[in-house]
This record gives structure tokens, C-alpha cells and sequence, in this order.
């Protein structure tokens, strides 16, 4: 037997999981390859981007993995219901023969002489069913909440892929901002970079006041910094897409998308009242789902308390099989039915109900809490995408004033009319114009995709109403 043991431990080591046997730098280095996968694309468009987020996003995988082991766990608490089947096979031995008398208890003498009923050695083997018939339906009956804490599983995968959704959704266009005015701002930063130096030579040279040069000097340098503040708000935007979409960060990307994209009188006009778009929510939002479900499990863990304290009927069922030559019949069936109780279950009835009935309070009490934070959000995020569009209106106006007034004074440098540093100051002006009008335009798209988060939208429900062709959308009340 030691020299058996010690075969089946090398073998159990022998086949190890491959896991166990791998350094900590190499579940590393496979964990990075599985987190950035090979790229297979160098340009995406939003649709694109988005479909790639859903399907490498770590956080979605999770939420999908969370999903499939609660089905799991699900289908294990089904199979609890079935009666326990136990087989057993004993080898039995003795070094003499197992020889027994009586005695009287009238007399007090030996009634029988010495006799063996049962061989020294023998083998004896049972299959045996034991099924507690209230258990079976007590873990029927939770399976039930097994199966809805699978479908808050999934709901909750769902949420996941919605903030997702509008998580690229506001990166990428946000990508595209730093992408339309990067290399712009390198230019006008050089430019601003010779015009400082021709300051200082004027200095130098004293062809100009010291209080002109200052002053010329401390507006550019407070336009230039207003200009890079402006501009970080998208420096990382590229980084956090790809992180989103689980793109390797040294890896280039282009973003697909028309031409003249942040140009447009208005974007998704929500049309409707926002109390029907709260309608609309309640439907949709996994969460609201999620409590919906909670309140179920709540109300049958009421009466569950109930059913514990009924008392148990289990079934016995022995098939036997003894090798012993003194038997008559070496197999033989038994059956023993029996009623048990847990005196606990009674005595702790009141207070395990009493606690159920406070859950039950509670989940509604949660449900009402989220169907308030709910309405608000959606009023709130329908406010922000309508400021947005109102000031990305108002921004555009001033960048178109900027722009024309950029290109008047570029004419009259070029006639030797005005000098650069003037020249130089509008054009600073006017990028710090466009880039806030442009970020006035991702504004649009985040607090759309907010909104359309608010409500509940699915994937399907973007692609339903083509919001990827960017074209003017109106959402109205009927169609969320």
C-alpha cells in the first residue's frame, strides 16, 4: 500500500495543472498577451471601436465570467435535489474464528455451544439511497433563486456593456479632437517660439519699450498656457481608447471618420418629455431589473423560513451484498423511512422570519431609492446633452469669428500691412477658439452617450437607430 500511495502522488504531480508549474514571470507575460491580443487593425471607426471594446474589454470579460459561474452555481443547486447515492465495498478479516455462545437468563448456563455465524474473512458491498424528501423540495425551491441571482448575473454584464459603450464613445471623440488640432498646436507653438525670440532681440536691440516688450511677451505666454490647458483635457484621451478597447498602448491607431465631423448646426436633438424617457428607463436599466429580481428572491426567502420548519421525511434504501457462506440470502434490500426535525429550526422560526420580512423591506426600499436616482439621472443627463448643444451653438460662432478674422489679418501680413507678432496673437486667439468650440463638440457626443446610458440603451439599440452614421438624429419619447 505505501509504495501504491507513493505511485499515485508522482502521478498527481506528474500531471499537475500547467498553471501550477509556470514561473511568475511567465503568467505574467501570458497575462499581457491575453489583455492586448494581437491588434489585427491599425485604423477603427467608432462602430468598430466599440465592437472591439465589447469583445477584449477586461472588465466585459469579467462580467461575462461572473455570469457563466453564476449559471453554474444554478444548475449545482438543482442537482442538490437529487437523493444521495452512496456505493461501499469492505474486505473483512480475522486471525481466528469469530465463535460466540448464549446463556440462559432463567439458569445462568451456556444455552448453545461455541459457533461461528460468519466467516473470517469476507467481502460485504452496499449501495445505499438517501433522499431526505423535504430537502429536495427545499433545494428546488432555491434553485429558483439561484437561477434569478444568474439573470442579475447577466443583467449586470449588461450594465457593464453600456458604460462601456458610452466609456468609447466619449474617449474616441475625444481622440479625434487631439488627433484635428495636435499638430496645429505644435505649429502655432513654434511660431509663438520665434515671435518670443524676435521680442527679445527687439530688447537687446532697444528697438522697442521695455513695457511693450513685457506685455507683448505675458500675453502670448498666457495664451500659449490657456491654450495647452485647454488641450490636456485630450492629451491622454488616445490612451484611455485604448485601454477601453484593449489595444496595446505602443501600438499606432487611426480613427476612421468623415471630414468636417465637428461641424454641424446641432447633434441628436432629444425631442420628447423627460417623463417618458423615464418611462423608457425603468423598462431598460439593468438595475431596475436587478432590484425587480432582488424583491423576488426577498419574498421567497419569506416563505422558505416557513417550509424549514416543516419536518423531514427520509427514505432509506439499502441493496446488500454480504459473501458470508452462513447466510441463507447473501443479497437483500432495506428500507427505512423516518421523520426528523431540527428543534433549532422551531425554536429560531420567529427570528429568522422576522429577518426575512426586514430583507424583503429592505429590497424594496433599495428598489424605490434606484427608481428616484433613476428619474433624476435621466432628467439630469437630457439638461447636460441640451447646455451642450447650446454652448457648442454658441462656441461655434465665436471660432467661425475667430477663423475669419484670422485669415483677414493673414492677408495683410502677407501685403507687409501688420507685423507677425500681431499675426501670431490672432492666430492664437483663434485656435483657442476652435479648440474650445471642438471641445464643445465632444461635449455633444459624451452627454449623448451619457443620455443614451441613462435610458438604458443596448448596442442593438445604437445600431437600431444608426447613431454610428453621425448624421442629425432626433430622439423622440417613442423611440427612447
Amino acid at each position: 500500500m505505501p509504495a501504491l500511495l507513493a505511485v499515485c502522488v508522482m502521478a498527481v504531480g506528474c500531471n499537475a495543472p500547467a498553471t501550477l508549474q509556470m514561473s511568475s514571470s511567465e503568467i505574467i507575460r501570458n497575462d499581457l498577451n491575453d489583455i492586448y491580443p494581437e491588434a489585427g487593425v491599425e485604423s477603427l471607426s467608432l462602430e468598430g471601436a466599440i465592437d472591439r471594446a465589447l469583445e477584449y474589454n477586461l472588465d466585459a470579460r469579467i462580467a461575462e465570467k461572473d455570469y457563466q459561474v453564476a449559471m453554474s452555481d444554478a444548475d449545482l443547486q438543482k442537482l442538490s435535489a437529487l437523493p444521495s447515492l452512496t456505493a461501499k465495498a469492505d474486505f473483512l478479516t480475522r486471525n481466528n474464528d469469530g465463535a460466540s455462545s448464549s446463556q440462559s437468563t432463567i439458569t445462568g448456563t451456556q444455552s448453545l455451544e461455541p459457533s461461528i455465524s460468519a466467516e473470517p474473512t469476507r467481502f460485504t458491498s452496499l449501495l445505499e439511497m438517501n433522499w431526505n424528501v423535504l430537502d429536495s423540495v427545499l433545494s428546488i425551491y432555491r434553485s429558483k433563486s439561484a437561477v434569478d441571482r444568474a439573470i442579475i448575473a447577466e443583467e449586470r454584464a449588461r450594465k457593464v456593456r453600456q458604460n462601456i459603450i458610452m466609456d468609447v464613445y466619449s474617449a474616441y471623440w475625444r481622440t479625434a479632437v487631439s488627433r484635428e488640432l495636435g499638430g496645429r498646436i505644435a505649429d502655432i507653438n513654434a511660431e509663438s517660439d520665434r515671435q518670443l525670440e524676435n521680442l527679445e532681440a527687439a530688447r537687446s536691440a532697444g528697438d522697442l519699450e521695455q513695457s511693450r516688450i513685457h506685455s507683448a511677451e505675458v500675453e502670448m505666454l498666457e495664451k500659449r498656457a490657456s491654450l495647452l490647458s485647454i488641450y490636456e483635457e485630450f492629451s491622454l484621451a488616445e490612451i484611455e481608447l485604448k485601454a477601453l478597447i484593449s489595444y496595446p498602448l505602443d501600438k499606432p491607431l487611426v480613427l476612421i471618420y468623415p471630414e468636417n465631423i465637428f461641424e454641424f448646426d446641432s447633434f441628436m436633438n432629444i425631442k420628447g418629455s423627460a417623463e417618458d424617457f423615464v418611462d423608457f428607463a425603468l423598462k431598460k436599466r439593468p438595475e431596475i431589473a436587478e432590484e425587480l429580481l432582488n424583491k423576488k428572491i426577498a419574498e421567497r426567502d419569506v416563505k422558505l423560513q416557513i417550509y424549514e420548519t416543516i419536518p423531514g421525511l427520509n427514505l432509506l434504501v439499502n441493496a446488500n451484498y454480504d459473501e458470508n457462506k452462513f447466510l441463507v440470502d447473501n443479497r437483500w434490500l432495506s428500507l427505512t423511512a423516518s421523520l426528523t426535525q431540527n428543534i433549532n429550526n422551531i425554536i429560531t422560526f420567529s427570528s429568522r422570519y422576522e429577518r426575512a420580512k426586514q430583507q424583503q423591506a429592505l429590497a424594496d426600499a433599495r428598489r424605490r431609492a434606484l427608481i428616484a436616482a433613476v428619474a433624476a439621472q435621466v432628467y439630469i443627463a437630457k439638461r447636460l446633452h441640451e447646455n451642450a448643444n447650446d454652448r457648442y451653438a454658441a462656441l461655434n460662432r465665436l471660432s467661425k469669428k475667430y477663423t475669419a478674422e484670422a485669415v483677414r489679418l493673414e492677408k495683410r501680413r502677407d501685403v507687409g500691412l501688420i507685423g507677425g507678432l500681431e499675426f501670431v496673437n490672432i492666430s492664437m486667439d483663434a485656435l483657442i477658439a476652435e479648440l474650445k468650440h471642438l471641445n464643445s463638440a465632444a461635449s455633444v457626443h459624451s452627454t449623448f452617450a451619457r443620455f443614451a446610458n441613462s435610458i438604458g440603451f443596448d448596442y442593438s439599440d445604437y445600431k437600431r437607430l444608426d447613431l454610428f452614421t453621425l448624421a442629425e438624429q432626433r430622439i423622440g419619447g417613442g423611440n427612447g
